[in-house]
């Protein structure tokens, strides 16, 4: 009896070719955790709104994109 050995969901992956596959990292600032924990804080305060173009400006400094070890700008 040929019984197939349980597979890993991601195995397909792990059997591609290395040229084609890429790499797509995302970090996050140690930082960030603290700023929005920060923002929370400060909107429960106050009961006001936090400005969303200042927000999204710290979150896009904070969060780093790399493609098969390159850096992506993030938009």
């Amino acid at each position: 009896m040929n019984a197939k050995p349980d597979t890993h969901p991601d195995a397909t992956f792990l059997h591609q070719d290395n040229d084609a596959a890429d790499l797509i990292e995302f970090r996050m600032a140690w930082w960030l955790k603290l700023y929005m924990l920060g923002v929370t804080i400060m909107c429960l305060l106050t009961g006001c709104e936090p400005q969303r173009e200042k927000s999204l400006y710290w979150c896009q400094k904070a969060i780093r994109a790399t493609c098969n070890g390159k850096r992506v700008k993030i938009s």
